[in-house]
C-alpha cells in the first residue's frame, strides 16, 4: 500500500468511526511550555476531503533552502524597518534554518507578553475568557492568539486588542512605549540596532529539522 492510499483510507476511517460527542483526541502541541489540546469530530472532518501529497526528502530540504535563501535575501531590510516585527522577523529566520521552537525560544526567550498570551491561549482555546489589559503590547497579543483555536471568547479577545490599537492611532498617548511594542520588543530596548544582525546561516542536507 502506498503512503498516499494509507493516509486516505486512515482519514475515511476517521469519518466513520469519530463519532461526535463520543470519540476524542488529543494532541501535543510541541514548544515552551508544551501544550495539549483536545480535538473533537468538527476539528478533523471537513465538508470536502483533504488532499493528500507526498513528497520527497530531497525536494522537501531543497524548498527550504531555496526559501531560506531568499528569505536571508530580504532580513536586513526588515531589521531596518522601524515598523516591522523585529524578534518576529528574526524568530522566523532561525526556524527557516532549521531550528525547533525549544532551540528559538532559548536563543530569544519569550517576552512577557508572548508568555501571558501563550497562557492565555489556552483558556480561549476552551471558549473561557481572559484578562484583558490596555497597556498589553497588543500586536503581539494579537500574534500568539493566533494560535490559539477558533473559539467566540477568541474573537472578543482579539477584538478588544483591535480596538485598543485603534485608540492608540487616535490618541498616541496612550502608549507611550508603542514604538518597542511594534518590535515585541521588552520595555528598554531601542527599535533599532546600530547594525543590522547577521542572519543565520542556512543549513546543508540532513541539519534541517522539523519547523515550529
Amino acid at each position: 500500500m502506498g503512503e498516499k492510499r494509507f493516509w486516505e483510507l486512515y482519514y475515511l476511517s476517521l469519518k466513520i468511526f469519530f463519532k461526535e460527542g463520543i470519540g476524542e483526541k488529543v494532541v501535543r502541541i510541541v514548544g515552551s511550555p508544551n501544550t495539549f489540546r483536545k480535538l473533537t469530530r468538527d476539528d478533523i472532518i471537513c465538508k470536502t476531503d483533504p488532499d493528500v501529497r507526498i513528497e520527497s526528502r530531497t525536494l522537501q530540504e531543497a524548498r527550504k533552502i531555496r526559501e531560506f535563501n531568499q528569505y536571508q535575501a530580504l532580513l536586513g531590510l526588515l531589521l531596518q524597518d522601524p515598523e516591522a516585527d523585529k524578534r518576529a522577523s528574526i524568530k522566523h529566520g532561525l526556524y527557516l534554518a532549521g531550528l525547533s521552537k525549544d532551540d528559538i525560544d532559548m536563543l530569544l526567550p519569550p517576552t512577557s507578553d508572548e508568555l501571558i498570551a501563550r497562557e492565555q491561549n489556552i483558556l480561549l482555546s476552551q471558549d473561557k475568557p481572559a484578562k484583558f489589559l490596555m497597556n498589553d503590547n497588543h500586536l503581539v497579543h494579537l500574534r500568539e492568539h493566533k494560535e490559539a483555536r477558533d473559539t467566540k471568547a477568541k474573537t472578543v479577545h482579539m477584538k478588544l486588542h483591535l480596538d485598543a490599537l485603534m485608540k492608540i492611532q487616535e490618541n498616541p498617548q496612550l502608549a507611550p512605549q508603542e514604538a518597542g511594542m511594534q518590535q515585541g520588543e521588552e520595555s528598554g530596548v531601542p527599535a533599532t540596532a546600530s547594525a543590522p544582525t547577521p542572519a543565520p546561516q542556512p543549513p546543508t542536507g540532513s541539519e534541517i529539522r522539523g519547523g515550529i
